[in-house]
């Protein structure tokens, strides 16, 4: 019975797929908030000014 009422319910899971959607959804962007709150709990991530001869490592997010 409760596989039946995840099945239902994720049927009305958005996926989005961009992050101009996911910055209009109150949901994502408070977990967007979340995780970068974990991030400098954690000390897992710092913020540092890029010298201009490197180049920005891209990163993605993905939440499930």
């Amino acid at each position: 019975m409760q596989h039946q009422s995840f099945l239902s319910t994720i049927d009305f899971i958005r996926i989005l797929t961009s992050i101009q959607e996911a910055l209009k959804d109150e949901n994502w962007v408070r977990a967007m908030n979340e995780e970068m709150g974990a991030l400098e709990k954690n000390e897992t991530r710092e913020i540092v000014k890029r010298s201009k001869d490197k180049k920005a490592m891209g990163f993605r997010w993905i939440h499930s």
